[in-house]
C-alpha cells in the first residue's frame, strides 16, 4: 500500500430504530426458545443476531486517493473510482444496501448504477468527494 496516499475511513451511522426492531423481532424469537430450551434454535437466532451486528459495526466507507471503498460486513465490497460518481443525493430509501441507517446518501455512479449509504460524518464525507471531483452534483441539506 503507497503510504502517500491519505486515507479516510468513514463509519455507518447506526439508526436506534433499526436496533431496536431488530432486538424486539430477535429477542421476540429467542426467548420462547430459550423458555422451551430449544437450544439448537436458540442458537440460530443469537448467531443471526451476531451476523447482524458484525454488519451494523463494520460497515464502512474508505477513501484512498481517487477511489472510494464500500465494505460491509463479508458479504458486500465494492470500490467505486471517484471520478466515476456523477451525484450525491440525499434519501431514506429502505431498500437494503450498505447502509446501517435510515438517513442514507444515494450514490450515482455511472451511467446508471447507484448505491446507498449512510456515512456518519455525511457533509464531510461529501466535502471530501468533492475536493476529488468538484463536477459531482450534490443534493444535501447539512443539518
Amino acid at each position: 500500500m503507497n503510504t502517500s496516499v491519505p486515507v479516510r475511513v468513514y463509519q455507518s451511522g447506526i439508526s436506534p430504530g433499526l436496533v431496536l426492531f431488530l432486538m424486539v423481532v430477535l429477542g421476540g424469537a429467542a426467548l420462547p426458545m430459550a423458555l422451551q430450551q430449544t437450544w439448537p434454535a436458540l442458537l440460530s437466532v443469537l448467531a443471526a443476531a451476531g451476523f447482524i451486528a458484525h454488519v451494523l459495526m463494520t460497515t464502512r466507507y474508505t477513501i484512498t486517493g481517487d477511489s472510494l471503498h464500500i465494505k460491509s460486513g463479508v458479504l458486500y465490497s465494492t470500490t467505486l473510482p471517484i471520478s466515476s460518481i456523477r451525484r450525491v443525493a440525499e434519501t431514506h430509501n429502505l431498500l437494503s444496501s450498505p447502509a446501517a441507517s435510515f438517513d442514507r446518501l444515494e450514490i450515482a455512479y455511472n451511467r446508471y448504477d447507484s448505491v446507498v449509504i449512510s456515512p456518519r460524518e455525511k457533509a464531510a464525507f461529501i466535502a471530501h468527494l468533492r475536493t476529488l471531483n468538484p463536477a459531482i452534483e450534490v443534493v444535501y441539506q447539512a443539518k
